[in-house]
């Protein structure tokens, strides 16, 4: 975009973007919509005048405790005073959290001239990390009274219409990938301290561009190198005509790094809507295309010509996930009016349906850490505008039958190939219809669950992102948890009870009976009360802070209203939660244990190659890179090979075998053991596992699968090559191995 840096945006290009993009940024009731709508409010700047705001519960806090909060006004440690605390608040907007060890990681919608040219936050968490699982309780409360969230560093933002939408972290903390787009720039006064709406606040007026700790992005992905937490080093950017990057994720696929990241509204621009497929290269710190997906296509297969990139359907959201059954790399993706989808990702540059939940506004969606009572299941929520009946669905969902190796495997609905989802149970914060299975029914809370006023609301009564974990108590009963951002329904926290039914598919099963809401109007279909199984999301507690910030620090061309909860992310029994007017708010729900927070740990694997034949000896070396904390060690083999000596010893888990290594490891330790291939065809090494209580619980390393293919009796080098699938840039590679092992030319 030409004069990007240009502080001035005149009326008449300003109100040509922002009527372009009134079709990707408004949500209609099912389908093409985008996440956001930018609507105006009414009142003076950072007055709550949201009609719907439920005065009765606003500031309150039950069934949890706040146990910190920083306004991000300064790198500093918090002031121990909420209410001082939020008089030196950042200016402008705040998006996404993300946790990882001992930091958490904070977004920058928009920064005032106030705290210009912001356009991350790395915090340090690590006082609430530091609580001990089996510590006494009054031990336990005694700690967190006196932890404290510390501002680490800021990383620079140096150009003034670029919105950080989306902040993830790699799985070894050391990089950070964020999602910017040209939002900001569509506001002008973004912090509402200025007379002049086409004075854009957050443009440094001296950007430093030979400053590495600073990002010059406009619209794409930023990758960032945050092993020095104090000084985050910008590594490289990769733009994204249009809109850029709304969301995205970091997985390790085959030993590489991969980013995927949303291009929601890039037709805009004639760049087309997908997601967007990169490789990260550690070593030149680079991004290269891989693949941009849509359902009806995968681009880098040569799928689809220049006429079909623009006008395909919005797409919003995802997360990726090594499956806890088979270890495949599988994206749960939320895709708007097409529902939630799983992708299988072994290949990157090939991404393949498995399975589709259907619902509309699907606009967050994450899969459980494990299997939740032995099924595999996944959250799938909406972001909605203003409606008549209900805030916004959290959605439980049944993805067992992805597989040939799962139980219900040849018993799933199928619709061209594609598995059918079920819906398990279906929450709603607040609706206006008679539902004998309303959510908050018989839960503990109660100013929280009284009727709201419906009404237009420009989004502020949604869910938007959450945190689905796993917690484990003192005594070993496990329990999973949805930690959900509601916007100014604040956090709320959402139990997991497992039952034994399967989900629910298909709209006879679904959906209930016609019913009228409050002014009599019929409501029948999805917009009815559901249907429900015997699992159940239950609403054990709620945090709605809300404290004095400053009125002209708050993001009004948004929404100003408080709470305005974007985001949260659980770190040893903790949510972190990012508000966009506040900063990021720390709460203890009482139902989840303090303390058994998952290791932080990376290992790495070296093998004798990707290619074996049948009956060849597979060479394996461990290390344990960092971790922070002793930890039992275990690897899974692909299915069809075999242990065949080493330092570690087989162990059968169900249907998987492990090789697990006697005695804790700690930084740096090496491990070695050889695996004999076995069967044909595509398979994987890991994910592998870590233990910090001897071998009681394991813990899965996200990204540490590695692809094999083993050369069955009679498999031809074209039939190796078609069930290899093998990433683009290692097909090379894998070619020459496969025809040193075929002795073909």
């Amino acid at each position: 975009m030409s004069g990007k840096d240009d502080p001035k945006l005149s009326d008449a290009t300003r109100r040509a973007v922002l009527k372009g993009t009134a079709g990707a940024l408004g949500v209609g009731a099912m389908g093409t919509a985008s996440a956001h709508e930018w609507g105006d409010e009414s009142g003076p700047a950072g007055e709550n005048t949201w009609t719907s705001q439920r005065e009765n519960s606003r500031g309150e806090t039950e069934g949890a405790k706040v146990v910190g909060y920083h306004a991000l006004g300064d790198a500093d440690t918090a002031n121990p005073d909420p209410e001082a605390e939020a008089q030196n608040p950042h200016y402008g907007g705040i998006t996404e959290i993300r946790t990882h060890g001992d930091y958490a990681y904070v977004g920058f919608f928009s920064s005032g001239s106030e705290t210009p040219g912001r356009g991350m936050a790395i915090l340090d968490i690590s006082d609430y990390n530091r609580i001990p699982a089996d510590a006494p309780k009054p031990e336990q409360e005694a700690m967190l009274e006196n932890a404290q969230i510390s501002v680490v560093s800021f990383l620079r933002n140096n150009t003034a219409s670029a919105s950080v939408m989306d902040v993830k972290v790699s799985d070894d903390g050391n990089y950070v990938f964020l999602s910017t787009q040209p939002y900001q720039q569509l506001f002008g006064s973004a912090s509402g301290n200025t007379q002049d709406p086409t004075v854009i606040e957050g443009f440094d007026p001296t950007p430093n561009l030979e400053d590495e700790g600073a990002t010059t992005q406009v619209a794409g992905i930023v990758a960032v190198d945050v092993t020095d937490k104090s000084n985050p080093e910008v590594l490289s950017n990769f733009s994204l005509e249009g809109s850029g990057s709304h969301n995205a994720y970091h997985h390790r696929i085959g030993g590489d790094d991969y980013i995927f990241a949303i291009n929601d509204s890039g037709n805009l621009a004639g760049a087309g809507e997908g997601m967007f497929v990169l490789r990260f290269d550690r070593t030149t710190g680079t991004l290269e295309l891989v693949n941009q997906w849509e359902y009806e296509r995968n681009f880098a297969q040569g799928e689809a010509g220049a006429q079909n990139v623009q006008g395909g359907a919005y797409i919003h959201d995802m997360e990726v996930q090594d499956d806890p059954r088979t270890g495949t790399p599988v994206v749960y993706l939320a895709y708007w009016g097409r529902g939630m989808w799983a992708l299988d990702a072994s290949d990157p540059s090939n991404l393949e349906a498995l399975g589709q939940f259907e619902m509309g506004s699907a606009h967050f969606a994450a899969p459980a850490p494990t299997l939740v009572d032995g099924k595999r299941v996944a959250v799938a929520s909406q972001e909605v505008p203003a409606n008549s009946n209900h805030t916004g669905r959290v959605y439980l969902v049944d993805c067992d039958g992805l597989f040939e190796s799962d139980p219900n495997f040849d018993s799933v609905p199928r619709e061209n190939g594609v598995v059918q989802m079920g819906e398990l149970d279906m929450w709603e914060w607040q609706n206006e219809y008679e539902n004998p299975m309303k959510a908050n029914t018989g839960t503990d809370t109660t100013n929280d669950d009284s009727d709201i006023d419906f009404g237009p609301y420009d989004f502020s009564l949604s869910p938007h992102n959450s945190d689905f974990a796993r917690h484990m108590d003192r005594s070993g009963k496990e329990s999973f948890w949805i930690h959900q951002a509601h916007y100014g329904g604040g956090i709320q926290f959402l139990e997991v009870v497992p039952g034994d039914d399967d989900g629910l598919v298909g709209e006879d099963a679904r959906f209930q009976e016609p019913v009228k809401d409050a002014d009599g109007n019929e409501l029948s279909g999805a917009a009815a009360p559901h249907n429900t199984t015997d699992w159940r999301i239950v609403k054990r507690g709620y945090s709605r802070p809300t404290y004095d910030t400053p009125k002209d620090s708050r993001l009004e061309g948004l929404n100003y209203i408080t709470p305005f909860v974007w985001g949260a992310s659980e770190s040893n029994g903790i949510t972190f939660a990012s508000d966009i007017n506040q900063g990021v708010h720390a709460v203890k729900a009482d139902g989840i244990p303090v303390g058994g927070a998952d290791p932080v740990a990376n290992v790495s694997r070296e093998m004798d190659g990707q290619v074996f034949r049948s009956g060849d000896t597979n060479q394996v070396d461990l290390t344990l890179e960092f971790a922070d904390r002793d930890l039992l060690v275990r690897d899974r083999l692909p299915e069809g090979w075999s242990y065949a000596g080493g330092d570690g010893t087989d162990v059968e888990v169900g249907e998987d075998t492990f090789v697990q290594f006697s005695g804790t490891q700690s930084g740096d330790d090496a491990m070695r053991y050889f695996a004999d291939a076995g069967g044909s065809g595509g398979g994987s090494f890991g994910p592998m596992q870590v233990s910090d209580d001897g071998g009681e619980t394991w813990h899965t390393l996200a990204g540490s699968s590695q692809s094999v293919y083993t050369l069955g009796g009679g498999l031809t080098l074209g039939a190796a090559g078609g069930a290899a699938g093998a990433l683009a840039h290692q097909r090379d590679r894998l070619g020459d191995r496969v025809r040193d092992l075929l002795g073909d030319d």
